[in-house]
């Protein structure tokens, strides 16, 4: 049985004479892979994250207290772009990526989330 997997971001930014909310953005997937969530062991340097099949979006969940530097590459040698440490990172990607790399400046598991 196939699965759907929902993506949803919205924010808002409030202070002095300014509110503004925006969003629901949602990515939807009818074929979604379903393996969620999955704990990811980062060791420091170059880690590859094959993709499974069907998955068009991911979200990363650090430590809440974490320290540890990541960016994401498309390839080892990429420049990338750097996450926050602490903070949840969502991205979206083509249908048919086979995989990725988080480059890590120290050991540290995360969840991962695949829809």
């Amino acid at each position: 049985m196939a699965k759907i997997s929902t993506l949803s971001m919205s924010g808002s930014v409030q202070g002095d004479t300014v509110t503004e909310s925006f969003g629901a953005f949602t990515i939807t997937n009818a074929a979604a892979p379903g393996a969620v969530p999955q704990n990811v062991a980062l060791a420091s340097g170059a880690n590859t994250l094959t993709v499974p099949a069907g998955a068009v979006w991911f979200m990363l969940v650090p430590p809440a207290l974490s320290i540890v530097t990541k960016t994401l590459k498309g390839v080892t040698g990429d420049t990338g772009v750097v996450m926050a440490p602490a903070l949840p990172f969502a991205f979206g990607f083509n249908p048919g990526t086979v995989s990725f790399v988080i480059t890590a400046s120290g050991a540290e598991t995360v969840q991962v989330f695949w829809g």
